[in-house]
């Protein structure tokens, strides 16, 4: 198997070990699928990728991704350990994915995880760009967002959850962790929890509606401007 993948070419792509550029991408992709079991390194010119990235039904030790400019869709890919991609521009999709820890820095671009396991945290840092994760389980869960739309739907943390963020709003649907501490300048936060909190609540230009719990872990929120509307199904 080998131990990582160049991608030099918006077509052509080589083996780190040698100077010819023999195999496109098509060519390489079921062979690529099929050898891929240890740890993955995917780079290019001065360490950046310059295209998409695709992988399907991949199995591996680890996976380093590092891409300047395109998009990256990776489907059914399983990591026995962790997971890391940074990017400059370009969406980010996952799904039916799983690693132990699952890092993500983004630039500008979308972000979307779609049933997905990580054994311990997920870190997502995003400038610009929504994010979306849907039917995700973890055992605690950041994210630092600037700009954009956030949307959990489905989303189980077993321990912290803890999120930072400038401009946008923030939406869940059936989530839950044990504990929640979400910090937000511009925006509303709103949806639904599936067990009892200890709600500690604060906005400085908008309305407060959440249960009168006094049971469960704790349950921070504050929002600069913004309203925070939470009901416990």
């Amino acid at each position: 198997p080998c131990n990582y993948l160049s991608y030099v070419a918006k077509d052509y792509v080589r083996y780190p070990w040698s100077n010819e550029y023999k195999h496109t991408k098509e060519e390489l992709k079921e062979k690529r699928n099929k050898h891929w079991q240890h740890t993955c390194n995917i780079c290019g010119y001065n360490g950046k990728v310059i295209s998409d990235i695709t992988l399907e039904n991949v199995k591996s030790e680890m996976l380093d991704i590092d891409i300047s400019t395109g998009e990256t869709n990776l489907d059914n890919v399983i990591m026995t350990s962790d997971f890391n991609i940074k990017s400059s521009t370009g969406d980010l999709k996952l799904i039916k994915f799983e690693a132990k820890n699952i890092d993500i820095n983004i630039s500008t671009g979308d972000i979307e995880i779609n049933q997905a396991i990580a054994k311990e945290k997920i870190n997502i840092v995003s400038s610009t760009g929504d994010i979306i994760l849907e039917k995700v389980m973890c055992n605690s869960l950041a994210i630092d967002i600037n700009t954009g739309e956030t949307n959990l739907d489905n989303v189980i943390v077993l321990s912290d959850f803890n999120m930072v963020g400038s401009t946008g709003d923030l939406e869940f649907n059936e989530f839950d962790a044990s504990s929640i501490d979400i910090d937000i300048d511009t925006g509303d936060v709103s949806g639904t929890i599936l067990s009892s909190k200890i709600f500690i609540v604060k906005t400085s230009s908008g309305n407060i509606t959440v249960p009168e719990t006094t049971t469960g872990g704790i349950c921070k929120i504050q929002t600069s401007t913004g309203d925070i509307k939470i009901k416990i199904k």
